[in-house]
């Protein structure tokens, strides 16, 4: 009950998890967690991933996030189907539909986003920020009615969340429905 490990990649301190439940399977071939489950990226963004179920195998350097996974910076929350970290190179796999949720101001995640960007399946590196999902592409910037006030669709896209930056690729249909 209540267990809390830390993960280590190349020597150094990586993730801090945490859960409610713990069951050890096959003298820890694989690790199931339940409840509140948590892991906490120590470095880098710094990001928290939760979820209600973790299917952690430690031989493979893998945990998949196979109920409500949803990961959260401090302007952004991520929500998927199921997440698949690959701890030993921080590369977390999004099978979807995957929602990027954005909010201009940090820690603003009790009040509408500004914007929201639904894709498919989505691969982002933890470390380096780079993030690369399959369309289609669908992103809205709406105020804090729910108004939509741009749309903009797209084959795929390309960025990074530590620059900020997001790429669509085109074919691109931009719609702003006020104009």
């Amino acid at each position: 009950k209540r267990p809390v490990g830390v993960l280590y990649n190349k020597n150094k301190p990586s993730f801090k998890v945490r859960a409610d439940f713990a069951v050890v399977i096959n003298d820890g071939e694989q690790i199931m967690l339940e409840g509140d489950v948590q892991i906490q990226q120590i470095n880098g963004q710094k990001i928290l991933i939760k979820g209600e179920r973790l299917r952690w195998q430690p031989q493979l350097s893998r945990l998949v996030m196979e109920q409500q996974p949803r990961a959260f910076d401090e302007r952004s929350r991520i929500t998927a189907t199921v997440a698949t970290l690959q701890q030993d190179t921080n590369d977390l796999t999004l099978v979807g539909p995957v929602q990027l949720d954005r909010w201009q101001e940090k820690l603003a995640l009790t009040m509408k986003p500004d914007t929201a960007v639904r894709t498919g399946q989505a691969l982002w590196n933890l470390e380096s920020g780079a993030l690369q999902a399959e369309g289609p592409v669908l992103g809205q910037r709406r105020d804090q009615e729910g108004v939509v006030l741009e749309q903009l669709e797209g084959r795929n896209l390309v960025g990074n969340t530590k620059n900020g930056v997001i790429t669509v690729k085109s074919p691109v249909v931009v719609t702003m429905p006020k104009n």
